[in-house]
């Protein structure tokens, strides 16, 4: 009997304090919700007149904008920041691994005027984005040098003569030069979605003594219309 009621003593105190314990996480008042916007546009501006249209529902803005940061540096962070503060908004700042010269130099710089309104700034958000929607170029000693560009095209520089270029749309071309860089003789290979190939090469035309041009020498096309039909037998 007294076993028990050790137990039901011990486990009504456990009971006590987890619910004690409970009420003061639930009741602490410090941690503040911060709902905002984020500015990626190009002008200062233009991210006031965003702060303006926003303070009233918003308690949090973040500068994230490579443009100003790369044109105005420090000046354009601290006139955005003040604007920010004075409207009622915690601030942050974003920084890149192509600003990190810009966020030294406003570190050194920064007096701390914000206090507790400034929550900070976070670095390299979204890698694999920035690879997949920017430039990147790639140097392989054994299959070329590929580029990408923002827009999407890729082109792949497989020799010296030779280039592979892939496009949105999905078409393909292939170039090959002379090996002394001629434009005579150029010819470019396309092979479109729809199955048309074409097959160019080029020739210099005179069309002044100060003048030349580059036109097709000869065109083959090859145009696929044909249906394929799919049948399934067990």
């Amino acid at each position: 009997m007294k076993k028990t009621a050790k137990i039901i003593a011990v486990t009504l105190i456990l009971v006590v304090v987890a619910v004690l314990a409970t009420n003061s996480l639930l009741t602490n008042t410090d941690n503040k919700f911060y709902v905002g916007v984020t500015y990626c546009g190009s002008t200062v501006e233009e991210a006031k007149l965003l702060i303006d249209k926003v303070k009233n529902y918003t308690n949090l803005f973040v500068l994230q904008s490579g443009p100003i940061l790369q044109s105005n540096g420090t000046l354009a962070i601290n006139e955005i920041g003040d604007y920010a503060i004075e409207a009622g908004l915690s601030y942050i700042i974003y920084f890149g691994t192509d600003s990190t010269w810009i966020m030294k130099d406003w570190l050194d710089s920064y007096d701390g005027r914000w206090n507790s309104n400034f929550l900070g700034f976070y670095f390299g958000d979204e890698p694999g984005g920035k690879m997949l929607e920017g430039f990147r170029y790639f140097n392989d000693s054994l299959k070329g040098t590929f580029s990408k560009y923002s827009g999407g095209l890729i082109q792949w520089n497989i020799n010296d003569t030779t280039q592979a270029t892939y496009t949105p749309d999905g078409s393909i071309r292939l170039s090959f030069s002379t090996p002394d860089g001629s434009l005579a003789g150029h010819r470019e290979v396309i092979y479109y979605l729809n199955g048309t190939i074409t097959d160019i090469t080029y020739k210099i035309k005179i069309v002044s003594e100060n003048e030349i041009q580059t036109v097709p020498a000869s065109i083959v096309l090859v145009k696929d219309n044909s249906t394929l039909e799919y049948t399934y037998q067990e």
